[in-house]
């Protein structure tokens, strides 16, 4: 190589360390006079600059905060702050919400994981590392509303993923899901006063004619109903649609799901004694699978299916949707923060656009209490929905270690949430409850 061609790499080098070293003297001196140097003197002119440097403590590099995720969440919630010029031992950063000591958790020169800390109000970030300061340009948002606390954790053997359940009566039921890549029957009573787990009979089926994985349920005159989904070794989605007596612990075979196609990842809610089901994606991989905006209702007296008015939207999957006040809503879906939210009034057999939801990744999860509806997403996003406001409030969620294919249900003045499944570490065990504030 050239000494010109020499002397332009070393160029380069002093204009990268300037770069990141904006702030010290040293490096900008060097990058104004090198250029008339020799390549031996600038050689030693950069060796001699990075003595320096190393040697001058006055002269350290302030940490930067270029971002924070989530840039909202609860007390004991994690957050993780990128950034620069951290320092990789997490005791000797200083991170304050607000101006409310956090613990750091974990550290590299880049990125800390820190605990929202008690008594945190909504405010700036500020981090401290090696004697200098920085504070974020953004808010963090403290979430209030509500608390979590986790249970003893889910004991089967199989752990479910996108598992689905239901309260009736004192018990809490739950099942069914997936434990990649089988679908599983397995299904569970829950007794929430002890804390105590009891495995029941498994759902009808074989490996082949089963349906628990994104299958949909709901709950009428103290039956559980729950069918279709996806099947172990045959192509085709799950018609098949059974109904659990608690009371007998007996599974009975009721009409099948109308569409010939079967269906997976689809909703379904309970209104006025009836069953109402539909949506999610029909088909094979091979035949081409195809999202239906079909909407079904279900008598359970008759054990008979009824077409009722299509969804008036592009077809989705894996929504959230639950039954309140007599009206059925449906949010979410799809791959995106989709967040169109849609009433069905069964009366008129009509659905009605309302103003949009929450932006919510799939897959999304719902259920009611006490007049409100809760809604989660996939990626730490809780939020309460109140009908005769018609407004939306973000809460904080549990942050555990599900980042999707909870199970979320209601049960005696708490919220429940079952298992799940995370991209770091599989199929979760984990079960929270969460205390709606007053």
């Amino acid at each position: 190589m050239k000494v010109e061609e020499l002397d332009k790499v070393a160029g380069k080098i002093v204009y990268f360390a300037c770069e990141y070293f904006p702030h010290n003297r040293i490096f900008l001196m060097a990058r104004c006079f090198l250029a008339r140097l020799s390549l031996k003197q600038m050689v030693l002119g950069i060796f001699a600059a990075l003595v320096l440097y190393g040697c001058r403590p006055d002269e350290q590099i302030p940490p930067q905060i270029l971002s924070f995720f989530p840039e909202a969440a609860g007390v004991n919630n994690s957050v993780e702050i990128k950034g620069r010029f951290f320092d990789s031992d997490s005791s000797a950063n200083t991170v304050l919400f607000n101006g409310v000591r956090a613990v750091v958790t974990k550290a590299t020169d880049s990125t800390l994981t820190v605990t929202v800390p008690d008594r945190a109000t909504t405010g700036k970030i500020t981090v401290t590392a090696r004697g200098q300061t920085v504070t974020s340009d953004k808010d963090f948002t403290v979430l209030t509303g509500g608390t979590w606390r986790r249970l003893a954790d889910f004991p089967g053997q199989w752990v479910p993923a996108y598992g689905w359940g239901a309260a009736v009566g004192d018990r809490i039921y739950f099942g069914m899901g997936s434990y990649n890549p089988v679908s599983l029957r397995s299904w569970w009573e829950y007794d929430p006063a002890a804390d105590r787990w009891r495995q029941l009979a498994d759902l009808p089926g074989g490996d082949e004619d089963d349906g628990g994985y994104q299958g949909m349920g709901f709950v009428v005159g103290g039956t559980v109903y729950y069918g279709t989904g996806k099947r172990n070794r045959l192509p085709e989605k799950s018609r098949l649609f059974w109904a659990y007596d608690p009371a007998t612990g007996r599974w009975t075979h009721r009409a099948d799901f109308p569409d010939t196609l079967g269906r997976q990842g689809g909703v379904a809610f309970a209104l006025g004694g009836k069953g109402y089901a539909g949506l999610g994606w029909a088909g094979t991989a091979d035949s081409g699978e195809k999202k239906r905006p079909d909407w079904w209702e279900y008598d359970p007296a008759a054990d008979h299916w009824t077409k009722r008015a299509d969804f008036p939207t592009m077809p989705t999957n894996i929504r959230a949707a639950f039954s309140l006040n007599g009206k059925g809503y449906v949010t979410g879906g799809d791959y995106h923060n989709a967040k169109d939210f849609w009433e069905y009034t069964p009366d008129t057999d009509r659905w009605r656009r309302l103003n949009d939801g929450p932006p919510l990744f799939l897959p999304a999860l719902a259920c009611t209490l006490n007049g409100r509806a809760y809604v989660k997403g996939r990626r730490y996003e809780f939020y309460s929905y109140d009908p005769a406001a018609d407004r939306w409030t973000p809460l904080p969620d549990h942050w555990g270690a599900a980042t999707i294919g909870e199970a979320l249900l209601s049960f005696n003045g708490k919220i429940y949430s079952f298992c799940g499944f995370s991209g770091a570490v599989g199929n979760v065990r984990q079960v929270w409850e969460f205390t709606p504030d007053p």
